[in-house]
C-alpha cells in the first residue's frame, strides 16, 4: 500500500477473486455474544471487514491456523496468488481493503494481537512509501508547509515502525516475513529498521521489478529498484536473481500514462513478484 498523505481514504471495490463478505453476516453484529458464538464464521466470510475479524477472533470464532501467506498494508494481492497455488490465505489488512486504519493505534494493536495467534507461514508487509522517496523530497515538499509536511512524515514513520515491530513478533516466533520498500528509500536508514537487519538470519535483497514483470499500462518495463528484508532464506535465493535485463527503454515512474498516474499504478505488485513470493514460502515451509 503506498498513500499521499495520511487522510484516510474510503474502502475501495474488493479485488476480484478477494474472500468476500456476505449480506448475512453483518447482522451477525447485533446478535449477542453467545449467539455468534454458537455458530463458527469461516474467515472468508469476515475478511473483508476488519471489525468483523476483529470480534471473531475475540469470541474464538474463526481458527487462524494454517494461513500460508497474510498482507499487511495491502489489498489482497500475494494471497490472491497463494489462493491460485492452492494454498490458505484468506486475510489481507489494509484501509482501502476492509477497513483496517493504520494510524488508528488501538487497530494497530488489535491486528498485532491477532497476527500472534494467527502465526501465518509467511507475513507480507508493504508500508507506505511516499515520504521516505527521494522523488517526494524532490518534487513535493515545496508543496506543503512546514506543518503538513511534519504531519505526512510522522505518520509515515509510524507506519514503517509498526511494519518492523511485526516483522520483529515473526522472527520471535519462528515465522517468516518479507517487508517490501524501495531500494532508495531512506526508510532503511531508521534506527529500528538498522537493527533488525543486524539481527542473525534476517538480510535484505535488492532487485529490479521490471525483472518480475513490472509494466506501464501502455506495456513498456518500469524498473524499480526494490529492496526485500526478510528472514526467509528463499526470498533471497529467487529475488537476487531478479535485475535487469530489459533491452528496450524504461518507462519512468512519474507522470502519467493512458490517464493513470503512474506511481501510483507502480504500487501494485506485478503477479510474477506475487507468485515469487508464495513460491519462496512453500519451499521454505517444506
Amino acid at each position: 500500500m503506498d498513500i499521499e498523505s495520511p487522510v484516510h481514504q474510503s474502502p475501495s471495490p474488493v479485488p476480484q477473486g478477494a474472500p468476500h463478505l456476505p449480506s448475512d453476516v453483518s447482522s451477525d453484529l447485533s446478535q449477542s455474544d453467545d449467539e455468534l458464538s454458537e455458530n463458527r464464521t469461516t474467515p472468508a466470510d469476515i475478511a473483508g471487514n476488519f471489525s468483523l475479524v476483529h470480534r471473531a477472533w475475540i469470541l474464538n470464532r474463526v481458527r487462524f491456523h494454517a494461513q500460508k501467506v497474510c498482507e499487511v498494508f495491502s489489498p489482497p494481492r500475494v494471497t490472491l496468488a497463494a489462493h491460485r497455488a492452492g494454498h490458505t490465505a484468506d486475510f489481507a489488512f489494509d484501509i482501502t481493503y476492509n477497513g483496517w486504519d493504520a494510524l488508528d493505534a488501538t487497530m494497530r494493536i488489535e491486528l498485532r494481537q491477532i497476527i500472534r495467534e494467527m502465526r501465518p507461514t509467511l507475513l507480507v508487509l508493504s508500508p507506505p512509501c511516499t515520504m521516505f522517496s527521494p522523488l517526494t523530497r524532490m518534487w513535493n515538499r515545496d508543496k506543503w508547509t512546514p506543518e503538513e509536511y511534519a504531519m505526512r512524515r510522522e505518520a509515515a514513520e509510524c507506519m514503517f515502525d509498526y511494519a518492523l515491530d511485526l516483522a520483529a513478533d515473526m522472527e520471535l516466533v519462528g515465522r517468516g516475513f518479507v517487508l517490501e520498500h524501495p531500494a532508495p528509500a531512506s526508510s532503511w536508514e531508521r534506527p529500528k529498521a538498522q537493527a533488525l537487519l543486524a539481527t542473525p538470519n534476517i538480510r535484505a535483497t535488492n532487485f529490479d521489478q521490471c525483472a518480475t514483470g513490472l509494466l506501464s499500462p501502455s506495456g513498456a518495463p518500469m524498473k524499480k529498484r526494490t529492496k526485500l528484508l526478510s528472514n526467509v532464506g528463499p526470498i533471497h535465493t529467487l529475488f537476487a536473481q531478479r535485475q535487469c535485463s530489459c533491452v528496450t527503454q524504461h518507462r519512468t515512474i512519474q507522470g502519467s500514462e493512458w490517464g493513470v498516474q503512474l506511481s501510483t499504478w507502480a504500487q501494485r505488485y506485478p503477479d510474477p513478484m506475487c507468485n515469487l513470493i508464495v513460491q519462496a514460502a512453500a519451499q521454505w515451509a517444506d
